[in-house]
């Protein structure tokens, strides 16, 4: 290396509090690359390298209303497929969005009244899927069993006739509404996944079916009535077996609701979103009601 060398004579400097100027050269070339590595390609590559951390802790999700109001409790309604005459024929006719009642299924009074395993153990079951396009993935399932309550008995406290007591289930908070089924009532998902999704809105699809222990069959329900299940095929059933749940993160309070397809209208004078193809003399509840989409034929 070399160095320029100046010499000065003590000889020369005749003036206290003189300054000598030297100059440096103030540009240099690096010879490695140490400082960006520690600086940031080790930060870059940790990062890439570590997976990202995601809250997988589910969380309750209450239902709500179009307008994202908590609804404390609502009813189901299944109307199944009866044989009358020569023909098939829901149990309550189409423009009648109740339920079925138990004897339409094949239950006695007696497997009402005394609450026979046969009635008990059948239950409904929500499935829940990310898509309604097939083939889709089933992300969770909530069944709800069989429970005799007050929507089954009269003001005195017993169990209706069996041509009376209806194959409903009253879905409600655990804290508020003790007296009803509280499975089906919350939806339980990832916080994470709703609080990332846009407009922290998060979809999925519900599917309804019935497993009836009496008879062993297990029927799949529309949001809808058949028009006409001799003409029902298969691509009619996939595109209406769903019905859409909008989970949302509203304002720290996490909700859901149902929408209705075109199919599927809202209820105008209540609650709506929950409320399909109501009437509102048969119940004060925000309520659903499903249609089995086929008859059981030969069972």
């Amino acid at each position: 290396m070399s160095v320029n060398k100046i010499k000065i004579p003590l000889k020369d400097i005749n003036i206290s509090g003189s300054s000598i100027n030297i100059n440096v050269n103030l540009d240099f070339t690096p010879i490695d690359n140490t400082e960006l590595i520690e600086t940031k390609l080790i930060d870059d590559e940790r990062e890439k390298s570590i997976n990202p951390i995601i809250d997988y802790k589910k969380i309750r999700f209450f239902p709500a209303d179009n307008n994202w109001n908590i609804i404390r409790k609502f009813k189901i309604n299944l109307n199944f497929f009866t044989f009358k005459n020569t023909d098939y024929f829901y149990s309550n006719a189409p423009s009648y969005n109740g339920a079925s009642a138990y004897g339409d299924l094949g239950f006695s009074f007696d497997d009402i009244f005394c609450r026979a395993d046969r009635v008990m153990n059948s239950y409904l079951t929500f499935n829940y899927y990310d898509s309604d396009e097939l083939p889709n993935n089933l992300i969770g399932s909530t069944n709800i069993f069989t429970q005799i309550l007050n929507d089954q008995k009269n003001e005195y406290g017993f169990v209706l006739p069996i041509n009376e007591c209806p194959v409903s289930f009253i879905l409600g908070d655990s804290t508020l509404e003790p007296e009803t089924v509280h499975e089906g009532y919350y939806i339980y998902w990832f916080k994470d996944l709703v609080d990332n999704a846009p407009n922290q809105e998060y979809v999925m699809y519900l599917e309804v079916t019935y497993q009836n222990a009496g008879n062993g069959l297990t029927t799949l329900h529309y949001g809808r009535k058949t028009v006409n299940y001799n003409t029902l095929n298969l691509t009619q059933i996939n595109q209406n077996r769903f019905l859409k749940i909008v989970l949302k993160n509203d304002n720290g309070i996490y909700k859901y609701r149902f929408e209705p397809n075109s199919q599927q209208t809202a209820f105008n004078g209540g609650p709506g979103g929950i409320n399909l193809n109501p009437q509102s003399n048969i119940s004060d509840l925000p309520y659903l009601t499903f249609w089995q989409i086929q008859p059981n034929k030969g069972n």
